[in-house]
């Protein structure tokens, strides 16, 4: 007996960066633009297999999309199951080209461009080059830690380029330390790197 099967795909792409709480004094003016994912196609579409006890069987896919995001994807999961009983939660992961082989490295902060003085109120922006030794997929995301001790994303403009801006009000003056770190999505991360600015 042989049995038709019809194998349903979707895909689903998935960025290292997002939105964060603020604090006082502090607000980020950068917002991402969430990522699509178009033109997917499977090659082939389905299969047919042999509905035979005690046997296995394998297929191979080709599987192709386009992506329109800011930024690198962390990773593209997409689910193939029988039409007639397709679940949403058997979805698999699909990692870049080269994730997962031989050991981890952790991402780095190269460089940080920002004013090392500022005069509020205004708009404080700094400007990241970040990378990571497994490729630029492997790196999840991009962060700055204020003095009030919170955490805010960066967003990333393209490939190892990220940026984040500050609506500062009035501030006593005095030095500010902003301390900037990458995280890769094996979750190690970068030496931190500290930039002062001293408001005026």
């Amino acid at each position: 007996m042989r049995s038709f099967i019809s194998v349903v795909f979707a895909a689903v792409l998935l960025v290292g960066t997002a939105g964060c709480d603020t604090t006082p004094g502090t607000s980020p003016v950068d917002q991402a633009t969430p990522p699509r994912v178009s033109g997917l196609t499977v090659t082939p579409e389905n299969v047919q297999f042999e509905d035979v006890a005690g046997t296995s069987q394998t297929a191979t896919f080709t599987l192709t999309a386009s992506e329109n995001l800011e930024g690198a994807a962390s990773e593209v999961r997409f689910i193939a199951q029988p039409f007639a009983s397709f679940d949403p939660a058997g979805e698999t992961v699909a990692t870049p080209e080269g994730a997962g082989r031989g050991e981890n490295l952790p991402p780095s902060v190269d460089e940080v461009v920002g004013p090392m003085t500022f005069t509020p109120p205004g708009i404080l922006r700094f400007e990241v080059m970040a990378s990571d030794p497994d490729g630029p997929n492997d790196l999840l995301k991009v962060q700055v830690g204020a003095g009030s001790g919170q955490l805010f994303n960066l967003t990333a403009q393209r490939e190892g380029f990220y940026t984040v801006g500050f609506d500062i009000p009035e501030v006593e003056p005095g030095p500010e330390v902003f301390t900037f770190f990458a995280t890769d999505r094996a979750g190690d991360e970068s030496a931190p790197v500290e930039f002062i600015v001293t408001f005026e």
